[in-house]
Order: C-alpha cells, then sequence, then structure tokens
C-alpha cells in the first residue's frame, strides 16, 4: 500500500470531513503550467500536509507557506528550518501519525490568519532569490576572509 492509503482514511476522519479531503496528483505538460495550476492549488487549500519521514528541504512547503498555506509535516531532515512549530504550521514528533492527524485539526480549527501571515513573512525573509543571494555572498566573503589563513 502507498502512502496515500494508508493516510487518507485516517486523515480524513480526524478532521471529520472526509467528502472534503482531495488527494490531488496532477499531470502538467510544462512548467508555466505546472506553475500555474500549483499556485491555484496551493490557494485553494486551507492546509498542506507532508508527512514525509525523509526529506531535506522541500520546495513544496516553500510553495505552499509562499501561498499562505500553514504546512503540516513530520519533524525530519531540514523540515523544522522551515516550520516554525504553532507560528506557521505544526511539527509532529517523526511516525507519530496522531500527532500529524492533530496538527490538521489545529491548523484547520485553531490556527489564525497570523499563522498564514507568518508562513509568508518566513518565505520571504529566509528563501527569497534576494535572501539566498545574500547568505551566498556572505559564505563567499568568510571562504575569501579565510583564504588568508591558509586553512
Amino acid at each position: 500500500r502507498n502512502a496515500l492509503q494508508i493516510f487518507k482514511r485516517p486523515l480524513a476522519l480526524c478532521i471529520e470531513a472526509a467528502d472534503r479531503v482531495d488527494f490531488i496528483s496532477p499531470e502538467f505538460n510544462s512548467p508555466w503550467v505546472f506553475f500555474r495550476k500549483a499556485v491555484n492549488i496551493y490557494n485553494a487549500s486551507n492546509v498542506y500536509v507532508l508527512p514525509s519521514l525523509e526529506d531535506n528541504l522541500p520546495n513544496t512547503i516553500m510553495e505552499a507557506m509562499a501561498c499562505g498555506v500553514p504546512c503540516v509535516s513530520f519533524a525530519v531532515g531540514g523540515i523544522p528550518e522551515m516550520i516554525d512549530h504553532m507560528e506557521n504550521g505544526f511539527l509532529a514528533p517523526p511516525r507519530d501519525a496522531e500527532k500529524l492527524a492533530e496538527g490538521i485539526w489545529w491548523t484547520l480549527s485553531v490556527a489564525t490568519d497570523k499563522v498564514s501571515q507568518s508562513a509568508v513573512t518566513k518565505v520571504m525573509q529566509k528563501y527569497s532569490a534576494a535572501s539566498v543571494a545574500m547568505q551566498y555572498i556572505e559564505v563567499y566573503n568568510e571562504a575569501l576572509a579565510l583564504k588568508n589563513y591558509h586553512l
């Protein structure tokens, strides 16, 4: 069984909305069509759930947060660097499906617009092109400064 089959029923039941849960696996024929449809899908979403057990820095979390969609995920890999627990999303302990379901419930029932705005702010401050460029410049400057020490 794949993750979709494993998680669909428990997650739908936990939020008491089985008839409103959609798992989307769209096919797109070009990058531009993909981008436009992905933004529309994110903008139509109330929560983005990524139940990965291993992941470094998932682009999908950045994409969802950039659209103001709070994210729920396991606290694995680089995900805790992206999601600030109960500020712009919800982090569950790895493999704890009950806490993941609790995160979905929290996001849909308790979280406010401030959570969505915090998600957008985090992406703009940490992952925008300008921010990433400045981080690279800092690394290069540090490397140049250390070059004189022959490390």
